[in-house]
């Protein structure tokens, strides 16, 4: 069968076909550019930023290893996912990615989409991605530490994100730009 059709049998919710159907596509040649392609879609989306993520914690995929264009398609792209399970994906794997010129004003417009979400777990992972965002861009950097202060000294946080928001202040942003 075909990624595309794999993915559209998943259930979005058992890990082990969705785990199959990656290591059943994961060498082929346009196994990445399909997956980009396919976060533009709704019903694939899920899936396909899945693999992303999944790609990058197997250590099958470098953020590097990308292609300029294809990054600045993923954050293009990012802005107009559906799913909140697709934006926590993209989002759990910014660290790991280059954000380039290019692509910055569409990761900034991700993140600050995030950090608005009314999903926790979303708004967390917006806050690493902002990191993410600070650390390749020093220009944000100054942001990044005022929406932290804000987010583990306010009432307004679970203590799920407050404690991301610590972790991430305790990394500091390295001198680093793009």
């Amino acid at each position: 069968m075909s990624l595309r059709s794999d993915i559209e049998q998943w259930d979005k919710k058992a890990v082990q076909p969705i785990a199959q159907t990656y290591n059943a596509h994961a060498r082929s040649p346009s196994f990445i550019n399909d997956l980009l392609g396919m976060l533009t879609e709704p019903t694939l989306e899920v899936g396909a930023s899945w693999m992303l993520k999944h790609a990058i914690e197997a250590g099958d995929l470098v953020g590097e290893s990308l292609e300029p264009e294809q990054l600045s398609a993923l954050y293009r792209d990012a802005t107009k996912l559906t799913h909140w399970e697709s934006r926590l994906h993209l989002l759990q794997i910014m660290e790991f990615l280059p954000i380039s010129g290019r692509a910055k004003s569409n990761a900034e417009r991700f993140v600050h989409d995030g950090l608005s979400s009314e999903h926790k777990f979303v708004r967390a992972w917006a806050f690493s991605g902002l990191h993410a965002l600070a650390t390749n861009h020093s220009a944000y950097q100054a942001e990044a530490e005022t929406l932290f202060e804000q987010a583990v000294s306010g009432e307004n946080e679970p203590a799920s994100v407050k404690a991301r928001v610590r972790k991430l202040i305790k990394r500091g942003f390295p001198d680093a730009d793009c």
